[in-house]
């Protein structure tokens, strides 16, 4: 009977503890501690109104975070694009019209959003360094852009969305003569209308 007596004991001074709690004093060196806007709107309410017995009698307000998963979906469409879009050059290897492994998410991501906003169209523009023929290059140009709508295609664009164009050698990315250069000119680019 004594253990029990005595186990009550502790849990009610325990208890009596844990109700009463000491503020801090700030240290002088802190910056002071921000009030919550409900805190501060409480207090300023209960001054104006003489009825109100204290400030623990009020209830501060709450507000409820907007989702921002939620929020998105009300964004105009440039907004929630993804990133990957603003991508749109592709480069290729000289002499060839093989779309590279590196660009292949750039291009997923440019074929879901076509295949999303059917009313757009893009103009595939091929490109290519200076070496080789004029009618040569303009074929490889050629190839080289339709490489990349092929794969637009393959992944959910339409066919009336793109138009694919070459333009050879005849508009550089840089001017020069050297490799740095070339790597630049050997490319598509893909140009929404």
């Amino acid at each position: 009977m004594v253990i029990k007596s005595v186990g009550m004991t502790v849990a009610f001074l325990l208890l009596s503890a844990c109700g009463e709690t000491t503020p801090e004093k700030p240290s002088p060196t802190a910056p002071p501690a921000s009030v919550p806007e409900a805190e501060t709107k409480a207090e300023t309410d209960a001054a104006k109104d003489p009825g109100a017995s204290s400030a623990e009698d009020l209830q501060p307000e709450v507000t409820v975070a907007k989702d921002p998963v939620v929020e998105e979906e009300n964004l105009p469409v440039e907004e929630t694009k993804s990133p990957l879009l603003d991508e749109n050059v592709i480069y290729f290897s000289f002499d060839s019209d093989v779309v590279q492994d590196s660009t292949l998410d750039v291009l997923t991501a440019h074929a879901l959003y076509l295949a999303d906003h059917p009313e757009v169209r893009v103009r595939i523009e091929g490109h290519c360094d200076e070496r080789g023929s004029r009618e040569y290059n303009l074929g490889l140009g050629e190839n080289r852009s339709k490489s990349v709508s092929e794969l637009l295609l393959l992944q959910g664009a339409r066919e009336d969305q793109i138009e694919n164009v070459s333009f050879g050698e005849e508009s550089p990315a840089m001017d020069g003569h050297d490799e740095s250069a070339w790597r630049l000119n050997r490319r598509a680019e893909l140009v929404y209308q």
